[in-house]
C-alpha cells in the first residue's frame, strides 16, 4: 500500500503497475493538485475509487480486470477505458465529462451516470448491449423506465437536463453475438 497526498502533486502514474489490485484517492483533499492520472495497463487492477476536485484527466488503457470504477471527480473531462471489457459496475460524477466511450465495457451490468455537460448522444455503450430508449422525465425530473427497460430489469434514466442515468443492465438485454 502506497499513501501519498503531496499538496503539490499534479500527475500520477502507475502505469504497468502488474500488482496494483486496488486504486484509492479518497477523500478529495488527499491529492488537491492532481490533475492528470494515469493507471493503464495495470493487469491485475480490479477496484478504483477516485474522489477529486482538480482531476481532470483518467486513463484506465488496457485494465483487462477493472471490475469496479467509482469515479466523483468535478472536473474530469477526459476518461479512457479502452479495451476494459471487465468493468461490470461504473459510477461518475463530472461536472465536465461531455464524452463517454463504453464501447469496450461489454461486461457493464450497472451504469450511473452524474454528469450535467454529457448528452445521450456523446455516450458510445458496449456493442454487446442494446441502447435504451430515452425515458421520460416526471415533473420532479426523475426518469422513470419505460417498459421495456422494466422487464429486463431495475433502470432509471437520464434526466432531460442531463443530470444522472442509472442503470443496471439485464442478463435480457444482451445481445448474444
Amino acid at each position: 500500500m502506497v499513501k501519498l497526498s503531496p499538496p503539490g502533486l499534479t500527475t500520477i502514474e502507475f502505469r504497468g503497475s502488474p500488482r496494483l489490485t486496488r486504486f484509492v484517492c479518497s477523500p478529495a483533499s488527499a491529492c488537491p493538485s492532481l490533475r492528470d492520472a494515469d493507471v493503464s495497463r495495470c493487469g491485475e487492477l480490479r477496484y478504483a475509487l477516485v474522489q477529486s476536485d482538480t482531476l481532470e484527466s483518467l486513463s484506465f488503457l488496457k485494465c483487462a480486470k477493472l471490475d469496479k470504477a467509482l469515479l466523483q471527480c468535478r472536473n474530469l473531462s477526459a476518461l479512457n477505458l479502452e479495451k476494459c471489457d471487465s468493468v461490470k459496475t461504473l459510477m461518475i460524477w463530472s461536472d465536465a465529462l461531455a464524452e463517454l466511450d463504453l464501447s469496450a465495457c461489454a461486461s457493464l451490468e450497472k451504469l450511473e451516470l452524474y454528469c450535467p455537460a454529457l448528452a445521450p448522444e456523446k455516450v458510445k455503450m458496449p456493442l454487446a448491449q442494446p441502447r435504451a430508449r430515452a425515458p421520460e422525465t416526471s415533473a420532479r425530473g426523475e426518469a422513470r423506465a419505460g417498459e421495456h427497460e422494466r422487464q429486463a430489469g431495475k433502470e432509471k434514466g437520464r434526466s432531460r437536463d442531463g443530470h444522472f442515468v442509472n442503470a443496471t443492465l439485464g442478463a435480457r438485454e444482451r445481445v448474444q453475438s
